[in-house]
């Protein structure tokens, strides 16, 4: 359902708005799913993984979904996303606390 011919999404940080490459993932990811599949239903597998190849799949490591760290920092690139940069309402849970 993607279409390659409209702008991807604003700030987008693993492929810079190029759908065709999220076309890629998307399919990359039914493959894989049908390769689980195999063993339970090998024909739903098999038909599954064959229309997702035909669509077109990664082709190199070029393909790779990657979140990228900035350049001359080791800090992770969504801490300075303004969406989360200086929040403080971070807190545990109880049930991780109480593990």
């Amino acid at each position: 359902m993607i279409n390659s011919a409209e702008a991807g999404p604003v700030n987008d940080l693993i492929y810079g708005g190029d759908m065709d490459l999220w076309k890629k993932f998307g399919n990359s990811l039914k493959m894989r799913l049908a390769i689980r599949l195999a063993d339970v239903d090998a024909a739903t597998a098999q038909s599954a993984f064959e229309a997702a190849a035909t669509a077109g799949g990664f082709t190199s490591n070029a393909d790779n979904a990657l979140f990228p760290y900035g350049t001359g920092t080791d800090a992770n690139p969504i801490y300075g996303n303004r969406y989360i940069d200086n929040r403080n309402d971070y807190a545990a849970s109880n049930t991780f606390l109480t593990y």
